[in-house]
């Protein structure tokens, strides 16, 4: 069965966001979840990359980008053990074991970078500075090319070698869902390792065109929101993505370089309440001639 093809702009015209999707970083199309896959080279069999998800019974799509098709596909829910794609997405370290604790760190330190560390409040409770249960067993799903169940797995694995901690409630064992954790002090960033690496990220961006590419690429169109219209914006989340497709930049670094160019001027929220963020939230271009 040949997977659904689309353009890149059609696509992302097409897709709806809720809230269960954007927990783990998904859309909805056609009435299915999917979460981003693989990215294939232009000329690369197609086939034989998405042949695994289609046996598993996943449904999928390919986003004709100028980088190659995106894969897009329904995650690995179903009781089967998808074989691992043959490109990976990200370049990373091979599924770690108890027994290799160097690849275990350095995954740790990779996921940091991958999933959106923020402060989390959930029955009146807040946890600081905290990550999704959900968010990463799709993270290294996406980019380790694991089954739910290794995934879990191997967050149990992250989790008794202390490089998260449990918060609701503590000392419990590794699950998906709306469980929250936190990164211990012993787990760095892998972008620099430092407390704070997000200047690393536009260090070596042109701003000037990097903007006129985002003018070119991302989908702007009216919004409307709780009855009220947004004309001529854009998501940050679409805007995050893009940034993290096109410019091989992790989530943090992208939502770091979106509000760099709030603060310069370029973009800015549609009515001027917020800073930028990741997420369902409207902007538009600055003005141009």
């Amino acid at each position: 069965m040949e997977p659904l093809i689309l353009p890149e702009a059609e696509f992302w015209r097409s897709i709806q966001r809720t809230p269960a999707a954007s927990q783990i970083g998904g859309v909805v199309l056609a009435e299915h979840l999917l979460v981003k896959g693989t990215v294939l080279p232009p000329g690369e069999d197609y086939r034989a990359v998405i042949a695994p998800y289609q046996a598993a019974g996943l449904y999928c799509v390919l986003v004709d980008t100028p980088g190659g098709y995106v894969l897009w596909h329904e995650p690995g829910t179903r009781e089967h053990d998808l074989t691992p794609p043959a490109t990976p997405q990200v370049a990373g370290p091979p599924p770690a074991t108890a027994s290799e604790p160097d690849a275990l760190l350095v995954l740790a330190q990779t996921l940091r970078d991958g999933v959106e560390v923020k402060d989390r409040r959930y029955q009146f409770q807040t946890y600081p500075q905290s990550f999704v249960g959900s968010e990463a067993v799709e993270w290294l799903m996406r980019t380790q090319g694991l089954s739910r169940k290794q995934a879990l797995a191997l967050g149990q694995q992250l989790l008794t070698a202390g490089h998260i901690q449990r918060l609701d409630p503590p000392g419990g064992d590794f699950q998906a869902g709306n469980t929250f954790y936190r990164f211990t002090p012993a787990t760095p960033s892998a972008v620099s390792g430092a407390a704070d690496p997000e200047p690393a990220a536009t260090a070596s961006l042109d701003v000037t065109a990097l903007y006129r590419q985002m003018v070119a690429q991302l989908p702007v169109q009216d919004r409307w929101y709780q009855f009220r219209r947004y004309p001529q914006s854009f998501s940050g989340a679409e805007a995050v993505e893009w940034l993290m497709r096109t410019q091989g930049l992790s989530r943090k670094q992208a939502v770091h370089v979106g509000q760099e160019l709030l603060q310069l001027g370029l973009i800015a929220h549609s009515t001027g309440e917020h800073p930028f963020r990741d997420g369902n939230y409207f902007y538009r271009f600055a003005q141009t001639d």
